[in-house]
């Protein structure tokens, strides 16, 4: 999240797998990216827009299967600020499944939900 929340775009997406895939954490349907190119030009508008973010994991767990698998899992807590200046507190949980491709671990699908304590 360092590289996302300094609006490096390179950075962030230095860690995708090409064709990963996306559960958005506001629900919807599952999302893909045709290209690695087209998402990290995406997300360069977004940045140049103005969104801005201070996103932080924690209690990150990762584990391993293999030499080539491996599934993280962890809570994300911070802010999102439209190019408005509009506030979202943000607490989600995340799950991803990443896979070694040429020495690097890439992820190929990530989760994201709202986290909902229990009553």
């Amino acid at each position: 999240y360092a590289a996302f929340n300094a609006g490096d775009a390179d950075g962030y997406i230095r860690y995708e797998a090409e064709g990963h895939t996306t559960y958005g954490p506001e629900g919807g349907l599952l999302g893909s990216n045709p290209s690695l190119e087209v998402q990290r030009n995406n997300q360069q508008a977004v940045f140049d827009r103005g969104m801005k973010y201070d996103l932080h994991t924690r209690n990150t767990e990762v584990r391993v299967y293999g030499s080539l698998s491996a599934v993280s899992t962890s809570y994300v807590t911070g802010t999102r600020t439209l190019p408005d200046g509009t506030v979202h507190r943000v607490t989600w949980r995340r799950s991803a499944m990443w896979v070694k491709q040429g020495g690097v671990w890439k992820q190929v699908h990530r989760h994201f939900s709202p986290l909902r304590l229990p009553q």
